[in-house]
This record gives structure tokens, C-alpha cells and sequence, in this order.
């Protein structure tokens, strides 16, 4: 049994040594002779042969995508190529000698490698350490090393959101060595920027453009300051999103809610219209809420506007009800008389409307002539008491005429002339008559059947002076009730002025504001 193992073991050492003879193998013995046999190398030192010298490492990153900016975590999810280049004194040979190889790869375990890590990293399993992963070097015969990483690594980023949905941001990826400092390990860059060749386009951000800075930074805890790389990315996002879904239905739904000012005082919806758009709105910024991060700091742009919006739609819903509960039967106090109708409405789109009205005297449809009613009751109560005074100069002519005239004459003067009196006395007979057809029968008038004279002329003036007063206290209650129609115009005229003035003022307020918080984007990225 021990001769057969024996045997075995001569038979590989014989194929070993053929393989190397033949030039196959010349690798296996490069590996040999580097790692195996290499009495004075060893993977746990710095690879240099002067102790006093740093190991000079070389790096640049690649990036490949922008996976994910959380705004909540405020964190960058970035898939990057990392780079690293240094030189190992011990693992170096001549290419003559192993058949021209110039590079050999093989597995890290073998290997020094610098124990670079992301600085901000904010993995829970610490993603951020580089010697981690498992990709193989290559060794080049002068003892370069050159180590390529694909990672997909997360790195705390602080996020402005101040600008937000048009912000930028500057995300920040630290690399440095954990346990060596400057005196031992240095960094340096190849290049000043990110290799952006094989970058693929975010659907949330436009990349900007990228920056690579070398820092030396004494820390607390270290006699030596420690070199870091940075690698800086900057990103625009993509507005279109919150654009359509948030801001534009936002701005629909706050004029909406602003035009029910522009609809009837007694339209009992406009205050369920604004509160539906109120509601929309605040699921609007619910939403909002959800995408930001939880800042005290500052308030973002599209929070302001929000904002904006909502508090314009409570004041439309305010005014709403204020305007709604303006019909009342009180009269209307001076102060505000004279500021709708002597401040505001002159300046107003409704200022040839009034001067219309003022002309022709219409009250019953605007209630902005105050002075104009109040004159046509004085004129009408003034008809109605020339129209008792000639009924009775005409009762004093029938019983004068009686004296001479037969008793049938009387019919034919019963009849009031209308043609020689102006039309408002004619317009008040009319009225009268249509209540009191025959104010003073013909008999009366000529004192009775036999065609005499009446003897009772003081009762005839005492029957006329009755009629006077039903006539005129019909007038009062006629009068009344124009005047409660009156008063009721007058506070839809008021309530119809205040709709007007609160929808532009407040429609030029929001667009001013909302232009002015547009302004406020920035146009450029950082400098």
C-alpha cells in the first residue's frame, strides 16, 4: 500500500517535470517560483523593499449606472467599476525566462492587496470594504498590479432639497485606506474625473458631469494624516414626473377652485366645489410628502408651492361663504356703500354698466342707483296726491255744474281727461283705477237718484280722503316690498363686486407667486 502511494507520487513529478520541459507549463512554474518558492515574499507585508517608502496605489472608478438617489435615506445606489493600480517590489521577473509570459492573473489570496474602503458608505453589511471582493489580479512581470472591481455600492449623500423637483445634487464617493496612513499607503489619481464610457442613462437624473479630488486630512485618532480619494457626481433630476402628476394638476385645481368666484352668488355648489378641490389638493401634498425627505431646515420648492395652493384655495372657500351669506334684508352700512360703489366699482370692468344704469334708471336689475329709487318714490308719491287733487277740483266742477245741467250730463264728465296730463300722473291714475275701479260713483258725485246736488259734501270729502289713505297705504306696501327687492340687489351687487375683486386679485396674487417661485430654480449646476 505505501509502495503504491509512492509510485503515484513519482509518476505526477515525472509528468510535472515533462510539462515544464515541453513549454506548457511555464506559468504553473512562474506561479512556483513567485509564490511557492519565494522564500523572502509574503502577502501579509507591504510589498516594498524600502519600509520607510509608501506603497503608492493608483486608482480610478467607472460608472455604469445611477441605480437609485433615495431622497428619503438620503443615500446614492451607484454601480461603479473601481480601478487600482499598484506595484509589488517582490513579484517581479524576466519574461525570457517562462516563455515570454508578461502577466500572470490569479485569485487575491495569494496577493497584497491595499485595504481601500468607501468612507460613507452606508451598507449595513459593510459593502464599502474593497478587499472583499473576489475578482482575480493581474501581476505584470515588472511587478505592476492591476485589480478591477465591479461594485454595486451605496454612499450617504446629503440632499438639498430646497430647489426640489428641479434640484440638483452632489453626491460624494470617498475611498481611503482604513488602517495605513500617508507615510505607508498614498493615493493617487489617474485621471481627474469619472470614466463615463460605459455610463447608462438614469430615467430620474441627467448626470451633470463628474470631478476626482486627492485629500490629506489629519484625523484625531492618527499621528499621520490619511489620503482619501473623492469622487464627486452631480445630478439634475428629471421634472417631467412631478411636472404632469403633481404641479399641473396642482395649478388646475387651484383656478378651478379660484373660478367659482365667476359663477352666481346662489349657486349652492361653489362650496362643494372648493372643497373638493381642497381635498385633491391635500392628497396632492400627502403624496409630495412621501417622496422628501423629513427636513426642518428648509422647505422645498414644491412644498411652498403647495402650499401656496392650498392657501389660496381655503381663501376662495373663505370668501365663498362670505359672499354666500351677503344677502341679508338689512341695509347695506355707508362704509362699505361707499367702498364698492365710490372706490371700487369705478375701477372696475363694470364701470360703463353703471354709468348705463344710472342713465335709464333700471334698479330692479342693479342695485347701484340708490339715489334713482329713492327719487321715483318721491315722484310717485307726488302723482298720487295731484291725483286726488284733481279728482277733487273735478268733484267740486261736477257738483258746481250740477246746479245748471240735467242729470244726465254728468256721465260724460265723469271720465278723466288723460291727454292733458304728463305721463306719470296718467301712470299713477292707471294703478289706482286697477285697485279702485270707480273711486266715486256718479250718483254721489250729483247727490243721488233724483239728479239733485249732494247735501252731504262734507261726507263725500270725508269717503275721498278714506280712499286717499287705502290707496296710499297700498303705495307703502308696493313700496316696501321694491325696497326689500332693492336691498337684496344691492347685496348681490355687493356680493357679485367682492366675487370679481377677489378673483383677480387673488389669481394675479398666485400667478405672481408661482412665477416667482419658478424663478428661484437654478439654471446652472454647482460651481
Amino acid at each position: 500500500m505505501k509502495r503504491s502511494h509512492l509510485f503515484r507520487i513519482f509518476l505526477v513529478l515525472v509528468c510535472l517535470d515533462k510539462g515544464y520541459s515541453s513549454g506548457w507549463n511555464e506559468e504553473m512554474d512562474l506561479f512556483r517560483d513567485l509564490f511557492l518558492t519565494n522564500e523572502g515574499y509574503t502577502s501579509k507585508a507591504r510589498p516594498v523593499l524600502d519600509k520607510s517608502k509608501p506603497v503608492i496605489v493608483k486608482m480610478n472608478i467607472a460608472l455604469a449606472q445611477v441605480v437609485e438617489l433615495n431622497d428619503r435615506d438620503q443615500s446614492l445606489t451607484t454601480n461603479i467599476w473601481i480601478r487600482q493600480f499598484w506595484k509589488n517590489e517582490f513579484l517581479t521577473w524576466n519574461p525570457s525566462d517562462y516563455a515570454n509570459i508578461t502577466e500572470l492573473t490569479i485569485t487575491k489570496n495569494w496577493i497584497w492587496t491595499p485595504d481601500l474602503v468607501l468612507y460613507n458608505s452606508v451598507e449595513d453589511n459593510w459593502n464599502g470594504q474593497l478587499d472583499q471582493y473576489k475578482t482575480r489580479i493581474i501581476i505584470r512581470y515588472d511587478g505592476l498590479h492591476t485589480w478591477y472591481i465591479p461594485a454595486i455600492i451605496t454612499a450617504g449623500c446629503s440632499i438639498d432639497i430646497r430647489f426640489f423637483p428641479f434640484d440638483y445634487q452632489k453626491c460624494p464617493l470617498q475611498f481611503g485606506s482604513w488602517s495605513y496612513s500617508s507615510p505607508e499607503l498614498d493615493l493617487e489619481l489617474t485621471r481627474n474625473d469619472i470614466d463615463l464610457s460605459f455610463y447608462q442613462e438614469s430615467s430620474q437624473f441627467w448626470l451633470i458631469r463628474t470631478e476626482a479630488v486627492r485629500n490629506s486630512v489629519k484625523y484625531s485618532c492618527c499621528p499621520h494624516p490619511l489620503t482619501d480619494i473623492t469622487f464627486t457626481i452631480v445630478l439634475k433630476r428629471k421634472a417631467g414626473f412631478h411636472m404632469f402628476n403633481v404641479i399641473v394638476p396642482s395649478l388646475v385645481l387651484t383656478f378651478y377652485a379660484l373660478f367659482i368666484f365667476a359663477f352666481p352668488e346662489e349657486t349652492g355648489e361653489r362650496m362643494g366645489l372648493a372643497m373638493d378641490c381642497f381635498l385633491t389638493i391635500s392628497i396632492l401634498m400627502m403624496m409630495v410628502s412621501d417622496m422628501m425627505p423629513i427636513d426642518s431646515n428648509v422647505t422645498p420648492l414644491l412644498g411652498a408651492f403647495m402650499l401656496v395652493s392650498m392657501l389660496s384655495i381655503t381663501f376662495s372657500i373663505f370668501m365663498n361663504a362670505v359672499c354666500f351669506n351677503m344677502h341679508r334684508s338689512v341695509a347695506v352700512p355707508n362704509w362699505l356703500h361707499h367702498i364698492i360703489f365710490n372706490r371700487i366699482l369705478p375701477l372696475t370692468v363694470f364701470k360703463s354698466c353703471l354709468n348705463s344704469i344710472r342713465k335709464s334708471g333700471n334698479c330692479s336689475k342693479y342695485a347701484c342707483c340708490e339715489g334713482v329709487f329713492a327719487a321715483s318714490i318721491r315722484r310717485k308719491q307726488s302723482s298720487t296726491t295731484r291725483y286726488f287733487e284733481e279728482m277733487d277740483r273735478l268733484e267740486e266742477l261736477k257738483k258746481y255744474a250740477a246746479k245748471f245741467t240735467p242729470a244726465h250730463a254728468y256721465e260724460a264728465n265723469t271720465v278723466l281727461d288723460t291727454n292733458s296730463l304728463d305721463e306719470e300722473f296718467v301712470e299713477t291714475y292707471e294703478f289706482i283705477q286697477m285697485y279702485f275701479p270707480k273711486p266715486l260713483s256718479n250718483d254721489e258725485a250729483v247727490g243721488g237718484n233724483d239728479g239733485n246736488p249732494p247735501t252731504d259734501a262734507p261726507s263725500f270729502k270725508s269717503q275721498n280722503e278714506r280712499d286717499k289713505e287705502n290707496v296710499e297705504t297700498l303705495l307703502e306696501n308696493v313700496y316696501g316690498e321694491e325696497e326689500s327687492e332693492y336691498i337684496l340687489d344691492f347685496w348681490r351687487c355687493v356680493a357679485q363686486t367682492t366675487d370679481r375683486v377677489c378673483l383677480i386679485f387673488v389669481s394675479v396674487l398666485y400667478a405672481s407667486i408661482s412665477i416667482g417661485l419658478m424663478y428661484q430654480v437654478p439654471s446652472v449646476s454647482f460651481t
